[in-house]
């Protein structure tokens, strides 16, 4: 027979329960034991951390411990950025991963200080989250600049740590990663680009990613394809600006979708519907190598012109 961890009668009881005879039962001290990590009790009202009911350890009831309204028993809610408990460090002297994203708290360096840059990212990304004594919401311009993690060339992060999370963070929206890193975010008008050049997909006369391959080279037109064995042609046209758009041919014509082309990385994405096909490449000169995915398993693609 399973197993099942249940708290004591008294943790899980109303408040209005707890009081016999005029002496309270939240006084009374937790059973001595080991704090359980990860914490079987999360998001029951109860802060069973330390400063709570005590069963679990620092860090792994952060919903229920965040709340000043939880049951914290014979212990205190600590308000963040109050001087309180300092959880463990992981490394480098701030947590890594964080334990306590999507909190409300922007527990990176310019907000509460106990995680690591770029840990937190949807609390810090929000102006109205709580940034307690640190320097505050830095989206938008004028802010922190998180130190450079990999190449990308410039100073920006590549990877990009902030992907996801309504802000463009390439060079012409926030500007802290490099190009083709932030693609989700930087190719919605609606994104915040803070004070960069702004939305590049669609319209005329807006800014595109520096050409770094073969000069002169153009994804657009007509392509011999060999999916697999499965030999046609595969043609991208251009809609305006940078939006692309084409058809596929292995015998009849049908439409490909979600067409993309990075040209500063020179990767190509599109989408095969009619047969749920999933199409990644590299384009180098006038060839085209790359995968596709079919049925939940990986072949093999190339394209010449």
């Amino acid at each position: 027979m399973q197993r099942i961890e249940t708290k004591p009668v008294w943790a899980t009881a109303p408040r209005a329960f707890l009081t016999v005879l005029g002496v309270s039962i939240l006084s009374m001290s937790s059973p001595a034991q080991a704090q359980m990590n990860p914490c079987p009790y999360t998001n029951d009202g109860d802060c069973d951390e330390p400063n709570g009911l005590g069963y679990c350890a620092w860090g792994t009831d952060t919903a229920d411990c965040s709340n000043p309204y939880s049951n914290f028993g014979s212990g205190r809610y600590i308000p963040p950025g109050s001087g309180g408990y300092t959880p463990p460090v992981s490394s480098g002297g701030l947590m890594n991963p964080c334990p306590y994203t999507n909190d409300g708290d922007c527990d990176e360096p310019n907000g509460l200080g106990l995680c690591a840059w770029g840990t937190d990212t949807a609390d810090c990304s929000s102006p109205y989250s709580n940034y307690g004594s640190g320097s505050g919401y830095s989206g938008g311009g004028g802010g922190y600049t998180p130190p450079v993690t990999g190449g990308g060339g410039g100073g920006l992060m590549n990877p990009c740590p902030y992907t996801n999370d309504g802000d463009c963070d390439e060079p012409n929206g926030l500007g802290y990663c490099a190009w083709g890193t932030d693609t989700a975010d930087c190719s919605n008008p609606y994104s915040n680009y803070g004070s960069g050049s702004g939305y590049a997909g669609g319209g005329t006369g807006q800014p595109q990613p520096p050409v770094t391959g073969t000069p002169g080279v153009n994804v657009t037109g007509t392509w011999n394809i060999n999916a697999n064995g499965w030999r046609g042609t595969l043609t991208i046209t251009p809609i305006g600006g940078s939006t692309l758009t084409g058809n596929i041919n292995f015998g009849s014509q049908e439409p490909i979708t979600d067409v993309s082309y990075n040209a500063a990385t020179g990767q190509l994405y599109f989408e095969r519907p009619q047969v749920t096909q999933t199409y990644t490449g590299q384009v180098s000169g006038n060839q085209i190598t790359g995968t596709f995915t079919y049925s939940g398993a990986t072949y093999n693609w190339s394209a010449s012109r």
